[in-house]
């Protein structure tokens, strides 16, 4: 055995293992260093290994211009190299991007993607709603002979006709994978919904337990929001005792949320509180989700009253919980106390940075009669959009 080999390979599982650390870490300025110790070296054209964990160190930190960099510089490439790169730009959500690099290794280089390469190209054509690059894909991988003994591969694919709109598709996926799981089970459920097949989505989340699966939290999630958009009380209520029952609730804020919403989306607000005061964990989501409902409902003081107490609890407030609390502050006539609250945005200077607060405040000031106020909030505002210029107008409109 040739001992300069031996120790130089050793010495590289040392580094890779290092780079690895500081990919887990996102610690950027030690994974800097092993880059430079590496370039000085002139390791990174030995040992391909260092320079797949560089591009996925950096790409995982978000700089991929310095992943494309270090991928550009390396003597030969395997599908790792690719791979590393390629779902860095898509966990970036540069999708476009991330499809040109699939093809151009298509193209220029003799080598086969793997199932995870194919997983997340397909969740790159799903994201940007490309149907026939998606099919393009699907056929590469029906040629590789992959998807009926791979359940990760075929999810993926499921996800992606669900996201084109391709129901009919996403089924016939589900129905050829041969060993399906929950994953594969929520994915089309929460297809079915999303595309506004409610119906089918609770129709296909009985099949499943019928089939013997347990559902996972974000299968409960999926239910629960297909049960509030069509009102479906009794069922949301059946799927919350489930939830309890399972212990899932006590460490869950998705499900928090969602319940929350479900009750309040459903008229039944005294329920969707007291869920909420039950809660051990509560995020500006959830306090959202209760203001509101409230909103929505009409009763302006309740969300005022529970902004008020989100204050007094130290939450900070976001985009949503002003544009809800503006909205009840319109429905109320409660010119006074939106006054305040737009002081407040002032001052933590949130009002030019978001264009959704702008619009609620020209609409609240519009609907409360007050349109000189609502014409400098327009003013004021950097990047106008039609929602803005329909909210004055209509206002103008409004009052003659």
């Amino acid at each position: 055995m040739n001992v300069e080999k031996w120790k130089f390979s050793e010495h590289a599982a040392s580094l890779v293992a290092s780079i690895k650390v500081c990919t887990k870490q996102k610690d950027l300025q030690k994974g800097a260093r092993i880059h430079s110790y590496l370039l000085k070296r002139g390791l990174l054209e030995k040992d391909i290994y260092l320079g797949n964990a560089l591009i996925h160190l950096y790409a995982k930190c978000g700089i991929l211009t310095k992943a494309q960099e270090v991928f550009n510089d390396l003597p030969f490439r395997n599908v790792v190299s690719w791979t590393s790169l390629i779902s860095g730009y898509i966990q970036h959500g540069r999708y476009e991007e991330a499809l040109e690099l699939f093809y151009r290794m298509e193209r220029c280089e003799n080598l086969s993607p793997d199932s995870f390469m194919f997983a997340c190209i397909i969740n790159a054509c799903g994201k940007l709603g490309h149907l026939d690059k998606g099919e393009d894909i699907h056929a590469m991988i029906v040629r590789e002979g992959l998807i009926e003994k791979d359940t990760f591969l075929g999810n993926a694919l499921i996800d992606m006709y669900a996201k084109c709109g391709a129901l009919v598709k996403a089924r016939q996926i589900f129905d050829e994978i041969q060993v399906r799981d929950v994953v594969s089970w929520t994915t089309l459920i929460n297809g079915y919904a999303e595309c506004g097949h409610v119906e089918k989505s609770l129709v296909c989340y009985e099949e499943m337990e019928h089939e013997g699966f347990s559902p996972n939290e974000i299968t409960y999630v999926c239910i629960l929001k297909a049960c509030a958009s069509i009102g479906a009380l009794d069922k949301g209520r059946k799927v919350h005792g489930q939830i309890v029952r399972e212990g899932f609730l006590e460490k869950s804020i998705l499900l928090g949320v969602a319940l929350v919403d479900m009750y309040a989306r459903c008229g039944t607000l005294g329920k969707a509180q007291q869920v909420f005061d039950h809660l051990q964990f509560r995020d500006i989501v959830i306090w959202n989700a209760l203001i509101g409902g409230y909103v929505h409902k009409g009763h302006g003081e309740e969300a005022l009253s529970y902004f008020t107490r989100l204050q007094c609890e130290g939450r900070v407030p976001d985009a949503i919980t002003f544009m809800c609390v503006f909205s009840a502050c319109s429905g109320l006539g409660a010119i006074e106390r939106g006054k305040e609250i737009h002081a407040q945005i002032l001052s933590e200077g949130l009002q030019c940075k978001n264009d959704s607060i702008g619009n609620a405040l020209i609409d609240m000031y519009a609907k409360c009669d007050v349109l000189s106020s609502a014409q400098e909030v327009f003013d004021q505002i950097q990047t106008r959009n039609v929602i803005a210029w329909n909210t004055l107008i209509g206002a103008y409109a409004q009052h003659g």
